[in-house]
């Protein structure tokens, strides 16, 4: 099935397109610089691998065709493309939930897709996310797609953080980094990155996230941070935390956030946790 429109008023924008391209409604399109015209993306070139190129494709992707052009047209057009409402797309089998990241899915060869999305967990690969919770595998997911062109830029654009502070309290010492945050507002968490200030003494401090009294989980295994004794000072360390299990990484505006240390560190060790996240729709259960 291909992509559609289903919900919210899109962004609209007319884009030039050559007599010779074809592509159909719901196509992903990106705009080709070299001869100022959209084109469908699997006509996008392959660069060495499939995270590359989706990533050197985000900065160029204009929205889904909104018109269908046949590649035998008698001259050069515009044609009407959507981005930033919600669209019906089809998606490699997988079961997101709301917030979960999608990005531009591989062809069976050194192309991408011109349809089809996959999950994704870093906001760097990510045109969107779901705007809806599934309870079983599906192959067709709703999701809010956006451009970089759009005035608001893209997904990457909408990617909010905010910053605590670790310092030997609380790493050489069981106990919280951070007690019942609320965010005020419906979000979905993406990433936790640790920067070291000073490294901890002769052993890691390890950090584990919760919403509410329950700890986010990834294949039922505790999702951790490790700040660790071997890196120096500026070391980064991160955690992936969009598509636990369960959805714990949905918070509702007065759910509560916890970071938590299991105390391992020793001696003087600080650092600064970031946790990125984005503000998301009404949440389902």
């Amino acid at each position: 099935m291909a992509g559609r429109h289903i919900r919210r008023p899109a962004n609209t924008v007319e884009w030039r397109c050559d007599a010779d391209i074809d592509f159909e409604i719901g196509d992903l399109l990106f705009y080709d610089t070299s001869v100022e015209y959209v084109k469908p993306m699997a006509d996008f070139t392959w660069d060495t691998s499939e995270e590359i190129t989706r990533r050197n494709a985000i900065p160029y992707f204009v929205g889904v065709a909104a018109e269908k052009r046949t590649g035998r047209e008698a001259n050069d057009s515009t044609m009407i493309v959507e981005s930033g409402c919600v669209f019906s797309m089809p998606m490699t089998s997988g079961t997101p939930v709301v917030g979960t990241l999608l990005g531009f899915e591989k062809a069976s060869g050194d192309t991408l897709e011109s349809q089809t999305l996959q999950i994704v967990t870093d906001p760097a690969d990510a045109i969107g996310y779901c705007v809806k919770r599934y309870t079983a595998a599906t192959t067709t997911v709703e999701c809010v797609l956006f451009s970089p062109y759009d005035s608001e830029g893209g997904l990457m654009g909408r990617v909010k953080e905010v910053s605590f502070f670790a310092d030997e309290t609380v790493l050489a010492a069981a106990g919280n980094v951070v007690t019942d945050w609320t965010f005020k507002q419906n979000v979905s968490l993406i990433d936790a990155r640790g920067i070291l200030v000073v490294p901890p003494g002769t052993a890691n401090a390890v950090l584990t996230f919760k919403n509410g009294a329950t700890t986010l989980q990834s294949s039922s295994s505790d999702i951790t941070l490790t700040l660790a004794t071997a890196g120096a000072a500026g070391a980064v360390s991160s955690a992936t935390l969009v598509g636990a299990d369960s959805a714990k990484h949905l918070l509702a505006h007065d759910d509560t956030f916890d970071i938590v240390s299991d105390g391992g560190a020793t001696g003087t060790g600080k650092a600064i946790v970031i946790v990125r996240y984005l503000i998301t729709p009404g949440l389902e259960t």
